[in-house]
């Protein structure tokens, strides 16, 4: 009975939306989608009238200002199920396109990085591959793909293409790819958060004074070739780590991996300055 009292003020509450909905602000109609969810899920016997569903839809429409986590089409069904913002057509799950009109669907801001590129949460990621699922992504939904669709659509393509690239480009660096799998795990590698064995510092000023003392290119690609050497040893204990769900493994060796990474850029920086890459 409480239930229902409640559901009944709710719909009481949106249905006075009649009377000032063409004078909402976009503030105003994201207060009231958040706040009326459960109405918009069916409220109490998970029944929604005729009435109250075209109020709601009213509310869809984006606007300039729009944030698709506000108007995400989560918002407007059951915890199960998702509605293509153009058809109506209500399907199990998000997905890129709807089934029933094939109109690009907003972005599903709940995806970590390696949902939105489809693969395995895992350290040990094939780049080869990762490349090419890219590519095809992208092929679909770039914006240069959607000229001559709606508006909606167009601001859609931007952030589907906006967060395939970021996910890419982070997935691909490995070092990058450590730090965001701590990231995922609820334990974020943060400057001045490890404390590090002194030797293994020592060590690490040492290869720096070295490489800031270094004349020629012969040396410099020397002091490259023994930091790769380790730089590569440390990504296979961090992918071991990593594997075994051992994540305070895996921060510690992310630590590390961080210093010898910032002596490989200092060498790659070295190399451009001098021509010897690109």
């Amino acid at each position: 009975m409480a239930l229902l009292i409640k559901a009944n003020m709710h719909r009481r509450a949106i249905f006075k939306l009649i009377e000032v909905l063409p004078s909402l602000t976009y503030a105003e109609r994201s207060y009231f989608i958040q706040n009326f969810s459960t109405l918009c899920n069916g409220g109490a016997g998970n029944t929604r009238t005729v009435k109250e569903t075209a109020i709601v839809e009213q509310l869809l429409p984006p606007f300039p200002e729009r944030s698709s986590s506000i108007l995400h089409p989560k918002c407007f069904c059951s915890d199960s199920q998702v509605k293509c913002w153009h058809c109506g057509k209500v399907s199990e799950r998000i997905k890129n396109f709807c089934d029933e009109c094939n109109k690009l669907q907003p972005l599903d801001e709940t995806l970590n990085y390696f949902e939105v590129l489809g693969i395995g949460k895992v350290f040990a990621v094939d780049t080869k591959s990762l490349t090419q699922i890219f590519r095809k992504l992208q092929a679909k939904i770039h914006p240069d793909k959607f000229s001559l669709a709606t508006e909606t659509e167009k601001q859609y393509a931007l952030e589907h293409s906006s967060i395939i690239n970021k996910a890419y480009h982070c997935l691909l660096n490995p070092v990058e790819r450590a730090l965001y799998l701590l990231d995922l795990a609820g334990q974020p590698l943060h400057e001045g958060q490890i404390d590090l064995d002194p030797e293994f510092l020592m060590e690490i000023m040492e290869v720096n004074e070295e490489l800031a003392e270094a004349t020629n290119k012969e040396s410099v690609a020397d002091i490259g070739l023994k930091n790769q050497k380790i730089l590569d040893g440390l990504l296979m204990e961090a992918d071991d780590a990593f594997s075994r769900n051992d994540i305070q493994t895996a921060r510690s060796v992310v630590a590390k991996v961080k210093y010898y990474h910032n002596i490989y850029l200092k060498v790659k920086d070295y190399e451009r300055q001098h021509g010897i890459v690109d």
